[in-house]
């Protein structure tokens, strides 16, 4: 033990002279250690060892030299040897987010932010940077007590209103950076290349530059073409699967992406709040009766269902849509939206019976389990408003609250219904198994889901042909469109809905 303390008031003595001592630090140091050029050791009780750290360090842009370049460092004014382990994203992030850290498989790694959007709210990424926290997916590990309370705090919304927010958010923020959960090393601004003479118009966010969602939707040309370019460090233009369930999640597929589907709220580029695109809505906040013709989606009984008489919500909201076409001609409805909801009500939950990929997912319980219990009714007003009730409310902004509510349609419910076909029953084509997210592997499939994979599209034109031929039951008409038995009925597609649906994709 005294040996321990002894390594960790040396480590205390390496940072504060490095602090106060920044261009003499390396003698001290060598002072302090012992022999020049000689590494830190520490004692185990039984021989002397060399202190390592296991260093993980992205490869796919700026962070590989920097990484080499603060491993250098390391050695040169600490002493302390580091293992250089230089891996792309699909190693680094299983082991760094996915393992338990008393494993010692890593100590240090090159993680990187971006801004792909402006949000005025700091306290959701300062929960990423600073609350190391099992609920946001997080192995479990040491966190400091009063860090884990603030956090924890913004977690739940346990504030009263914007001023103790803020004090919160600042809170986290100086205790992280004391506690060195992260250290920030380098701030990269990307720069957008645009030919002054042929664009303009272009609604360029203030703190995220073209990567916002606004850009390409403002932009003239002077001929009405726009041509853009992506470049992808991967040397692959795409790192996950285009699926709106569980893919996106690389920058490269994410920033198309975002231009082929709309958005019912979206935020501004100026300042980051959110704004009505798609959909408008009127907001009522308290003691709300929650009426006995809404309808929610029983997961057990894996159809939409009344509620149950003498329910309260704090929140009554109506949204309006503005609906349009599909890409492939078919005219959008309120059925897309209950659809949307109804899917991942049915896979955030796992009943008898059913299993990874097979009607659950963890990684959409994860996403949304926690959202549905907060949601108490919903009621079809027409074909395009719906009234939504509901436990969520944010006490710092009523835009907040309103964006918990809005529901978007990003695919058609046939889509999405042909992919989780092939999800729950595999490809009739290929005999590949398919699964929802990136760790497909992981519960033995042969696939990560994709909707531009050429081989994934010859299962996806079998399955439409026999659906639309075949009907059967629960997939013709998606199950979550059905709405047998409750005062919506009439909002069910009917076969040649279904049919035109089918026939077109």
């Amino acid at each position: 033990m005294k040996q321990l303390n002894k390594l960790f008031a040396i480590v205390v003595l390496l940072s504060l002279l490095i602090c106060i001592y920044p261009l003499s630090a390396p003698t001290r140091i060598a002072k302090a250690v012992g022999d020049e050029g000689g590494w830190l050791e520490f004692y185990d009780g039984k021989t002397w060892k060399r202190v390592e750290l296991n260093f993980f360090i992205r490869i796919e842009d700026e962070r590989h030299e920097e990484g080499l370049i603060i491993a250098d460092w390391i050695e040169k004014y600490w002493k302390i040897k580091v293992n250089r382990f230089e891996y792309d994203r699909s190693v680094c992030i299983p082991v760094v987010y996915g393992t338990d850290p008393l494993a010692y498989q890593w100590d240090l790694y090159t993680a990187g932010w971006v801004s792909m959007t402006e949000w005025p709210y700091p306290g959701d990424d300062l929960m990423w940077y600073y609350w190391l926290c099992p609920f946001l997916g997080y192995p479990y590990g040491a966190v400091n007590s009063s860090v884990f309370d603030i956090g924890y705090r913004l977690y739940t919304g346990a504030y009263a209103n914007r001023t103790e927010y803020d004090a919160l958010c600042t809170q986290l923020c100086r205790y992280g950076i004391w506690e060195g959960y992260r250290v920030f090393t380098a701030e990269c601004w990307e720069y957008f290349a645009v030919n002054k003479e042929r664009v303009n118009n272009i609604a360029y966010g203030r703190i995220s530059g073209l990567w916002n969602p606004w850009p390409l939707r403002t932009a003239n040309t002077t001929d009405g073409i726009m041509r853009v370019a992506e470049y992808s460090a991967m040397g692959s233009l795409f790192m996950s699967a285009w699926n709106p369930v569980l893919g996106f999640v690389c920058v490269y597929s994410e920033v198309m992406w975002r231009y082929l589907h709309d958005y019912g709220l979206m935020t501004d580029p100026e300042a980051g709040y959110y704004i009505p695109f798609r959909v408008t809505y009127s907001l009522k906040t308290g003691n709300v009766s929650v009426p006995t013709d809404a309808i929610i989606y029983n997961h057990t009984l894996h159809k939409w269902v009344t509620v149950s008489s003498g329910q309260y919500a704090l929140v009554n909201i109506t949204v309006n849509y503005k609906f349009s076409n599909w890409h492939h001609g078919i005219p959008m409805d309120i059925s897309d939206v209950i659809a949307t909801i109804g899917f991942y009500w049915e896979w955030a939950y796992q009943d008898e019976g059913e299993d990874v990929n097979y009607f659950y997912h963890p990684d959409i319980d994860y996403y949304y389990a926690d959202i549905f219990q907060l949601i108490k009714g919903i009621r079809i007003i027409n074909d395009t408003a719906m009234e939504i009730y509901g436990d969520y409310l944010s006490t710092i902004d009523d835009r907040l609250t309103a964006s918990f509510y809005v529901w978007w349609p990003v695919i058609p419910w046939e889509v999405r219904t042909t992919m989780e076909y092939c999800v729950i029953y595999g490809g009739p084509s290929t005999g590949k198994t398919y699964g929802w997210s990136e760790e497909y592997a992981t519960y033995g499939r042969d696939e990560w889901i994709d909707m531009i994979n050429p081989l994934h599209n010859r299962d996806f034109e079998e399955v439409i042909t026999k659906i639309d031929t075949n009907r059967p039951l629960g997939w013709f008409r998606s199950n979550y469109t059905v709405l047998d038995g409750t005062p919506y009925a009439a909002y069910t597609p009917t076969d040649a809905e279904c049919h035109d649906r089918w026939s077109a994709l």
